[in-house]
């Protein structure tokens, strides 16, 4: 089996998941599920257009801007210390300048163009996240991180964009050098959509012992 099949089914199951069922869940849901709907559908979108047109890198360049405020709003929802959300608004309005500057001046003709961009991308979620733990260790927790289903989504975000930015930098310096190393980036995807499966069934049984669910 393909395993890019499998990383399409969980982004577009946990989407369709989320957004069926927004009304239930709290707003940064809602937003996560048009995010892994939304990415869902690029990966299928850019696997047609490289087989068919040979490249789908118009295609990311348009859409990664798009998703950076996607995943921006998911963290406008999470982050409620208002000092902490300004820092929020500042990282993300000087990122996505860097990255509108970059898009316009991109040489789509480089093998590595994608690659700077992402490289980009990926330092803003990581910023994001670790502004949202920044304003953990400022609130007082009344249950374990590990049972809170938002600490789990951004520690699946955490991990896989900080991963992914050591990824995309190596692809940038030595895009031919190591083989099979895009195979690496799928398995990284895979157990970053598994770990926000487990951030949406905590968050589910949040609910219910909490009695809204």
């Amino acid at each position: 089996m393909d395993l890019a099949y499998f990383v399409y089914f969980l982004s577009l199951s946990a989407g369709i998941f989320l957004l069926i069922r927004n009304k239930r869940h709290a707003p940064p849901y809602f937003w996560l599920g048009i995010y892994l709907l939304g990415v869902g559908l690029l990966q299928i979108a850019a696997r047609f257009s490289a087989s068919s047109f040979g490249s789908n890198m118009l295609l990311y360049l348009i859409s990664i801007p798009i998703t950076y405020v996607v995943i921006f709003m998911i963290f406008h929802r999470l982050i409620t210390k208002p000092k902490i959300k300004k820092q929020l608004w500042i990282f993300f309005s000087v990122l996505f300048t860097v990255m509108v500057v970059q898009a316009i001046f991109l040489d789509l003709n480089k093998n590595t163009a994608i690659s700077d961009l992402l490289i980009t991308y990926n330092i803003a979620i990581v910023g994001f996240c670790l502004l949202y733990y920044f304003q953990m260790l400022q609130i007082p927790e009344q249950i374990s991180p590990s049972r809170q289903g938002t600490f789990w989504v951004v520690s699946g975000f955490f991990f896989y964009f900080l991963l992914s930015f050591v990824f995309w930098m190596v692809m940038s310096w030595f895009p031919r050098v190591i083989p099979g190393l895009r195979n690496l980036n799928v398995i990284l995807v895979i157990v970053f959509y598994s770990v926000l499966w487990i951030g949406i069934v905590v968050h589910l049984n949040e609910k219910r012992v909490n009695g809204t669910g």
